[in-house]
């Protein structure tokens, strides 16, 4: 890995020469990048990664070779670099890269967005479960399989594991997400509660009850009604009081049931 002070080595992979250029464009603008080429297919790429040290790669998740840009991240993942991914998608894809914290970019990419990157990323604490991320994107979300059992939270200094089986609930805090773990712990998230919302989907343990928050129904202990206001709360194992929408209380009572 380089020194702190010295450029990141980086790649691109990406079949289209015009956002080729525009991400070279974009990293120029920096200064913080030594960009040392730029490959046509994922083939290509692994050949080079093979052979040279790198400390960034940004891939692109559609490619025009035999294979993407997923099995690309796969082959490497053991490697000791860290990896951005690219698409031109706004739908599933982001929010399965976001709950797994692996670095996207939307394209097309401005300074900013590079800008941006570079305060979220955190290259030397993020490569030790590189491995782990790329698993969990290809068995829980693009294989189209069973439902995360997991996700992945990008902080300050280090990576957190936090299994969804120990999470209570998940509560909107302006943009950002709070996660209350069983045990009492709590992260605050830099997503919004929308990707958790979109990544929980098909995990029958979660329901929303809120536009803010998200429960696990495994951990709620009784359903109350307030006569003064009349309005419903969830009660959760650690007491907290957590309202329930008014105009959807029919249907989250019978999920809750469930």
């Amino acid at each position: 890995m380089s020194p702190a002070s010295a450029k990141l080595k980086t790649i691109y992979v990406e079949d289209d020469p015009a956002y080729s250029k525009m991400l070279q464009e974009a990293l120029a603008a920096t200064e913080q990048f030594a960009f040392l080429g730029d490959f046509r297919t994922a083939e290509e790429g692994l050949a080079y990664l093979q052979h040279n040290e790198i400390d960034l790669a940004f891939i692109d998740i559609e490619l025009g070779g035999a294979q993407n840009g997923l099995w690309l991240a796969e082959q490497i993942r053991d490697m000791p670099l860290a990896v951005v991914f690219l698409t031109s998608h706004t739908n599933y894809a982001i929010q399965a890269f976001e709950a797994c914290a692996i670095d996207y970019l939307v394209k097309p990419v401005s300074a900013g967005d590079i800008a941006g990157m570079m305060e979220r990323i955190r290259i030397k604490h993020a490569v030790p479960l590189f491995s782990e991320q790329i698993e969990e994107l290809h068995y829980n979300y693009m294989a189209d399989q069973a439902v995360p059992k997991r996700i992945f939270l990008s902080m300050v200094g280090e990576m957190i594991v936090v299994q969804l089986s120990d999470v209570l609930y998940f509560t909107s805090v302006n943009r950002y997400t709070n996660i209350q773990m069983a045990d009492g712990a709590k992260h605050l998230s830099s997503k919004h509660l929308k990707v958790y919302i979109e990544s929980l989907s098909g995990n029958t343990d979660f329901v929303r009850i809120h536009r803010s928050s998200i429960v696990n129904k495994n951990y709620v202990r009784s359903v109350i009604r307030d006569s003064k206001l009349n309005q419903y709360y969830v009660v959760m194992a650690n007491n907290q009081k957590l309202e329930m929408s008014a105009l959807k209380k029919k249907e989250i009572l019978e999920e809750l049931k469930r």
